[in-house]
């Protein structure tokens, strides 16, 4: 009985030549990718944990803000409220208040 190499190619084979393929009378033991099919495989587990990492990490909420930022977003309320404090739009107590309340944040 003659079948097909493991569908690899066109050419016919006995049942003893196949069995010798498949002990490895025809292939290394990794068989036909050899060390190709090995980085292909590391690839894509590490590819594959990479993503489980991203998405567990991009499902616990948003970025938080660097410290550059808040600081900035800080003197820019403060400068703010000393422009209201000199308009008069505030008093002393509240300007005081609102300072205190930037300061803590």
């Amino acid at each position: 009985m003659r079948v097909a190499a493991w569908g690899l190619a066109p050419v016919m084979a006995t049942r003893d030549e196949v069995i010798d393929m498949m002990h490895g009378n025809g292939w290394d033991h990794m068989g036909s990718w050899g060390w190709i099919g090995m980085l292909l495989m590391l690839a894509f587990w590490f590819g594959t944990i990479w993503l489980i990492i991203w998405a567990i990490a991009g499902s616990r909420g948003g970025r938080r803000q660097p410290a550059d930022e808040t600081n900035r977003a800080t003197d820019q309320s403060m400068s703010i409220l000393r422009e209201r404090f000199a308009r008069g739009e505030i008093t002393a107590e509240e300007f005081e208040q609102a300072r205190r309340t930037l300061e803590q944040q």
